[in-house]
């Protein structure tokens, strides 16, 4: 439970963009929106709800 990385893993990869961004940037985000159309849509829709 010390470990706030366990729970963030599984979120990372649920997103698909969203771990990008956090990881290297919003500069990453918008990278991989472009040629990922539909992987976006559900990126953003977490966020949004988040």
């Amino acid at each position: 439970m010390t470990k706030p990385t366990k729970p963030q893993k599984p979120k990372l990869p649920a997103s698909g963009g969203s771990y990008a961004v956090q990881r290297d940037g919003a500069l990453k985000q918008e990278a991989a929106t472009q040629p990922k159309p539909p992987r976006t849509s559900a990126g953003q829709a977490a966020k949004k709800e988040a």
